[in-house]
């Protein structure tokens, strides 16, 4: 369904609801690798590790289950 507008429909849903929703994020889901690699963003986001020399590296294992577990942990939206 490329070029059907699905992104500026989220996009817009956002704007209008932001309010209603604690986060929103992102998930590119093009290929594994990209749903992989925005899964540890968001882990870094929510749980405060930052991306930066010296950090430890965040394994998928562990930020897809640590990301689902906060986003069923909140209650409503």
């Amino acid at each position: 369904m490329t070029g059907a507008g699905k992104s500026q429909l989220v996009l817009n849903y956002i704007r209008d609801y932001r309010q209603d929703y604690t986060a929103v994020f992102w998930i590119e889901a093009g290929s594994k690798e990209s749903i992989q690699r925005d899964y540890i963003q968001i882990y870094r986001l929510l749980y405060g590790r930052p991306l930066s020399v010296g950090q430890e590296i965040v394994k998928v294992e562990d930020a897809v289950p640590a990301v689902k577990h906060w986003f069923y942990s909140h209650k409503g939206r």
